[in-house]
């Protein structure tokens, strides 16, 4: 008798491990989605249903120039008022639910597995859909509501294993991942950036560049369409990054800095820089791997190991290249 020939192992889409049972993800993968669902539907599902309601009614100073439309004609409040609402926020917080609603039906379609129904409510509703705004109203005429947001989420979570056996399990976990991210940096906000300096780049900058010539007098050609800057110059645009990127891009000229380089060149043209604690402590902490205190600062002055230059506003100052230099040592020195 010949041995049974043995299958390879499929690797997995997302990881590239082994696949005993040939299915288009690991049990690992699957186990991460799982539980980054149950975070997402445990923490911030209701934060974002809270933050599309808001955002729906929210003043922002982008769309208040924004003029009124889609607005039945019967609705005096809106009617000559500007579009107060950031459309672009509550599109995204919007998407975001709408993506993990559609592979709930996609996945219960597929395996026959029921999903979970919201109590509808009943009662009586208002005369008109039109100037109507209560809650309880739309919910009712609503035809299919559709899961929850939070319940929809543990619902796919619980049924992650037969998730991974999906035929299109990969677009599936690609798509939720991309929500779940997309709506916590909808309720963190944007990341900050650090400073790493001015460009300095010989570039063709859109920036910066001068203004475009007047035109010419009457009979005479002048300018026509966009003024596109074509002479190289140098660039005075400051450079802005995520704080732990490795490589920082200029936006007006697109000269692409060496993160390090540029925090050392900064380092070393703002050395002589007198600060306060306060102040050196918000710059340390931003150029150091960890952070240092105002309270640290004032105990190497106390200790005598930090030398005082002047005093500004009644508070002494110190020069910033002492201070990084006595930072890094003993931050070398605790370091496990």
């Amino acid at each position: 008798m010949t041995a049974a020939a043995h299958t390879p192992d499929v690797p997995c889409d997302r990881c590239a491990r082994p696949v005993p049972d040939r299915y288009p993800i690991c049990h690992q993968c699957a186990a991460k989605l799982a539980a980054e669902l149950w975070r997402f539907a445990d923490r911030a599902a209701p934060a974002l249903i809270d933050a599309i309601a808001r955002l729906d009614r929210h003043p922002t100073r982008a769309s208040a120039a924004a003029p009124t439309q889609d607005r039945h004609p019967d609705d005096a409040i809106h009617r000559d008022r500007p579009d107060m609402v950031n459309w672009d926020a509550a599109d995204r917080a919007r998407s975001v639910t709408t993506t993990i609603t559609i592979w709930c039906r996609r996945l219960a379609d597929t395996t026959g597995l029921p999903l979970p129904v919201p109590a509808r409510p009943a009662g009586p509703t208002c005369s008109g859909r039109y100037g109507c705004r209560h809650e309880s109203c739309r919910a009712i005429w609503e035809r299919d509501p559709g899961p929850g947001l939070a319940v929809a989420a543990r619902w796919l979570a619980q049924h992650a294993r037969q998730l991974r056996r999906h035929p299109a399990a990969t677009a599936a976990a690609a798509d939720l991942d991309t929500a779940v991210d997309a709506a916590w940096r909808l309720l963190d906000g944007p990341r900050p950036l650090a400073y790493y300096g001015p460009c300095g780049a010989a570039a063709v900058c859109r920036l910066c560049a001068p203004p475009p010539p007047p035109p010419g007098p009457a009979g005479t050609p002048g300018t026509t369409g966009a003024h596109r800057p074509t002479q190289a110059a140098e660039c005075v645009c400051h450079v802005y990054g995520p704080p732990e990127a490795t490589h920082v891009r200029c936006r007006g000229c697109g000269t692409a800095h060496d993160a390090a380089q540029a925090r050392a060149w900064m380092l070393d043209a703002a050395g002589d820089q007198l600060l306060t604690a306060a102040e050196l402590a918000t710059a340390l902490s931003a150029l150091l791997p960890r952070p240092v205190t105002s309270a640290m600062v004032r105990g190497w002055a106390h200790r005598g190991r930090l030398a005082a230059h002047g005093h500004r506003g009644g508070w002494p100052t110190y020069r910033l290249d002492d201070a990084r230099a006595l930072a890094e040592r003993t931050i070398t020195v605790v370091a496990p």
